[in-house]
């Protein structure tokens, strides 16, 4: 990528060509009509051309790309429909379940791309005081002590709410399995 940004054409039509190759299984797996999957690519591809300026040598390259998808994909189900990202997601779920109140580091890890988005939508509607407590804690990486003290609480007052905001979230999740 820093080669394409500094103008090197053959390393950038490589760089486009390594990335379709490795975006096709994934996009194989999340969509199943072949026209879609090269329409989202393409969109992809479009994507990283505009936005390739802001591509900072110093940081990694694949969390870049990998909002870059992250965007596109969501774009893409949601021009389809709640349903059918409900329908994609279906077989994601049970893993949200076994994953979901473990630290940020495993729960990174338990999570693929599809469902961090999927989740990420969910925690979106919670109430603001809910919501900020996983992000705190589940997404931040932030101790029950300090987000305590951020939001104002008593360390077991934030053990029970992260309690009752994980189980409405798997309630949340099985029923949009349904």
């Amino acid at each position: 990528m820093i080669c394409a940004q500094a103008g090197d054409s053959n390393a950038y039509h490589q760089l486009l060509s390594e990335i379709s190759e490795s975006l096709r299984p994934l996009l194989a797996f999340k969509i199943f009509a072949a026209d879609q999957r090269d329409d989202v690519l393409q969109e992809i591809l479009m994507a990283l051309h505009k936005k390739k300026h802001t591509y900072r040598s110093e940081e990694e390259f694949k969390p870049w790309l990998y909002a870059i998808v992250r965007y596109k994909m969501i774009d893409y189900f949601r021009s389809r429909g709640r349903m059918a990202e409900r329908n994609i997601f279906a077989g994601d779920l049970k893993q949200f379940d076994e994953v979901v109140s473990n630290s940020p580091e495993e729960m990174s890890k338990g999570l693929g791309p599809d469902l961090k988005i999927l989740a990420e939508e969910v925690v979106a509607q919670l109430a603001p005081k809910q919501r900020r407590l996983i992000q705190l804690l589940k997404f931040e990486g932030y101790s029950t002590k300090e987000s305590a003290q951020l939001l104002g609480m008593s360390e077991s007052n934030v053990k029970v709410s992260l309690h009752r905001v994980i189980k409405e979230l798997r309630a949340k999740f099985r029923s949009d399995e349904s």
